[in-house]
């Protein structure tokens, strides 16, 4: 995982933070920001073997999807 390293080694997430600014990402980002209270990387929901998502969270991944292919196109 080069990206994340890179992200870390360079303190991305404290430079987003201190702009004010934050980020979309996919779920292979999940655990990069562990800040509940003020997150800089917004990644959607995983479901894990266990248990289906709830419609809400199916809804916030579907939100978030259409943020980021906005983002790309």
């Amino acid at each position: 995982m080069i990206v994340l390293a890179v992200l870390r080694h360079d303190h991305i997430l404290s430079h987003l933070r201190a702009t004010g600014l934050g980020a979309l990402a996919d779920l292979g980002f999940r655990g990069l920001d562990n800040d509940i209270l003020d997150p800089v990387i917004v990644t959607g929901y995983a479901a894990p073997r266990t248990y289906k998502l709830t419609p809400g969270q199916k809804e916030a991944n579907r939100v978030l999807s259409v943020g980021k292919h906005r983002l790309r196109a």
